[in-house]
């Protein structure tokens, strides 16, 4: 499978969707110090699929997973993750914008991968795109992606994301 983000012919296998600082926060902050899908969990799995099915997978070439994605990342856990509140500067700042959009990117990936609903494939590839698409340029930001609460813009009128995909032969109004 080629990197998502950038084409190269050859992915890491554990690319991961949830940065590892998030999900050791979510552990160490939940009732019993465990999260479902980590790797503290994963010792319970005898099948080996339990490892993958939500934290990583074949999703980026190790230079976009560890320079590329993993620079915006390593930004956000030093800047804004240890005190969001006091961070005001920093939420608007490329790095973390991108961020913030990148766990959108690779969720939307894996959930092409993993979803076995092929009525739910073509909102996943418009989806994955348009976040590609913000990587690309933050200027598609309140255009064509809305991260809310970065972008608020009051919603005035129904969206019809129907009409995209209404010709997919997975559509199904049932």
């Amino acid at each position: 499978m080629p990197c998502a983000f950038c084409g190269a012919a050859e992915t890491i296998n554990n690319s991961h969707v949830v940065p590892v600082f998030v999900i050791e926060f979510l552990r160490n902050n939940s009732v019993r110090k465990a999260f479902f899908n980590t790797r503290q969990n994963q010792q319970y799995s005898n099948s080996g699929e339990f490892r993958d099915w939500m934290i990583v997978g074949p999703y980026l070439c190790q230079t976009c997973d560890n320079n590329i994605f993993g620079g915006w990342e390593n930004d956000f856990s030093q800047t804004i993750f240890p005190d969001p509140m006091a961070a005001t500067d920093a939420w608007g700042r490329n790095s973390t914008l991108r961020f913030i959009v990148s766990i959108c990117f690779r969720y939307a990936i894996h959930s092409l991968i993993v979803d076995e609903n092929p009525a739910h494939q073509p909102i996943g590839e418009l989806f994955r795109d348009l976040c590609k698409g913000a990587l690309d340029d933050l200027g598609q930001l309140g255009n064509t992606l809305f991260v809310y609460p970065y972008i608020y813009r009051p919603i005035n009128r129904q969206m019809r994301y129907e009409a995209r995909y209404q010709s997919s032969p997975h559509y199904n109004t049932e």
